[in-house]
């Protein structure tokens, strides 16, 4: 009798067992049905007006202003839409890989850590996004770590590894989902949620530039049979094509780095005797950089910029007239009204680009690091080289305008006969 209680209570021990188990295991794994499925089911993409990221490194905030999303931030600066809309519908669409509950010995190396918290660390802490609309929180939630798959690539170092995802969690690191989106652009740094395109100037097209030092030294360089030239080149001078190929590229392609904060005096940044360059295209287009004489302690300058369009009657009577052939029929009055009418449409739409480019930028001081400012700026003395003139067997070395340097050839030795 004693033996079958002592059995019955082994089978009994032994169920329960199982039972503690499976409710332990049922507790730290997410139903498997949560997998393939969206992390924000119904996220209302439409109704967010502010985007705020915050890491423990930074905080960077994007509001939608009537039709302009700005980088609230930097002095509402407009922000990047593309990347704004990208990153929204890129979060609707994110799907569950796998998920988990997170125990507290684990969320260190998940990075689930509040970034405002005592404990929190770059190393340790999370990205929180927060994304609300009509002052109202639509969804907030953590990025965690980055997973990393060991690299299977050709020619990938051995032992190497590369993100193929992301953890994220939607209350507060309690529990983890894996995405297969590694959520790179969603960075607490402002400056990338600016719109950093500013404008760009195609070399062929610029006829004429000038550069006026802080010191009053003034440059000028014009095209001439499709080449830059320094004006007023003396004969025993050349042009530097590499230092003068990279001014006529400088306003090609041009984007910020930063926005400086607007009250900052023109003193301070080095505004108030700055380099000035202007750059004219053929079409008439002036643009005027205005770049600071001095270098912050990051290696990099401020920047103006300022847009015009030249009188087109003064620049037609400067272009000489067209060589026409006799033979050629003359112009009936149809084509001479559709050439009017083109070439007004043309000044028209030159009009509107340079209104816009003075209404977005005009306003605004621009910062930028110092290998896209170094091309912008010279000395005369960086733009010309002096000639080196090889006659006969002396070498001359132009220093000065009006002056050489000559290297006389070894005196000449001579063995005399003997006398016989």
């Amino acid at each position: 009798m004693k033996g079958k209680s002592i059995f019955y209570m082994t089978i009994v021990a032994i169920i329960l067992c199982g039972m503690a188990l499976y409710i332990n295991k049922s507790r730290r794994q997410e139903p498997p049905q949560n997998i393939g499925k969206k992390v924000f089911s119904d996220l209302p993409v439409n109704d967010i007006d502010t985007i705020k990221i915050k890491s423990k490194t930074g905080t960077a905030t994007v509001t939608r202003v009537g039709d302009l999303w700005v980088a609230t931030d930097r002095h509402n600066y407009p922000a990047n839409f593309e990347k704004i809309k990208n990153a929204l519908i890129s979060l609707s669409n994110i799907k569950i890989t796998q998920s988990m509950k997170v125990a507290k010995k684990h969320i260190d190396s998940l990075k689930f850590n509040d970034p405002s918290g005592d404990k929190a660390t770059a190393a340790n802490s999370a990205t929180v996004v927060e994304l609300s609309g009509g002052g109202k929180n639509i969804q907030s939630f953590m990025i965690g770590a980055q997973h990393m798959k060991k690299g299977d690539q050709p020619g990938m170092p051995e032992g190497a590894s590369y993100p193929d995802g992301a953890f994220i969690s939607l209350d507060q690191g309690k529990t983890a989902y894996l995405v297969k989106e590694t959520l790179d652009d969603l960075g607490a740094d402002q400056k990338m949620w600016l719109n950093g395109e500013l404008f760009s100037v195609q070399n062929s097209d610029i006829e004429e530039m000038t550069l006026k030092t802080p010191s009053n030294q003034s440059i000028r360089l014009y095209r001439k049979d499709g080449t830059m030239r320094v004006d007023g080149l003396q004969s025993l001078e050349e042009e530097n094509t590499s230092k003068i190929s990279a001014m006529e590229s400088a306003l090609g392609y041009l984007r910020l780095d930063d926005v400086a904060d607007p009250a900052l005096k023109d003193a301070e940044m080095g505004l108030d005797k700055p380099y000035i360059l202007t750059a004219t295209t053929k079409d008439g287009e002036k643009y005027t950089a205005k770049i600071s004489s001095k270098m912050t302690s990051d290696e990099t300058r401020y920047l103006r910029f300022e847009f015009a369009l030249l009188d087109a009657k003064k620049e037609a009577a400067k272009t000489e007239p067209a060589v026409t052939s006799t033979n050629a029929p003359a112009q009936t009055e149809d084509q001479k009204k559709a050439e009017e009418k083109a070439k007004a449409e043309k000044m028209k739409q030159q009009e509107e680009k340079i209104k816009d480019l003075n209404d977005r930028l005009g306003k605004w001081t621009f910062i930028m690091e110092r290998y896209r400012t170094d091309s912008m700026i010279a000395t005369r003395a960086e733009l010309v080289n002096n000639k080196v003139i090889k006659e006969n067997t002396v070498d001359k070395k132009v220093v000065q305008p009006g002056t050489v340097q000559e290297t006389a050839p070894a005196p000449a030795t001579f063995t005399l006969p003997e006398n016989k």
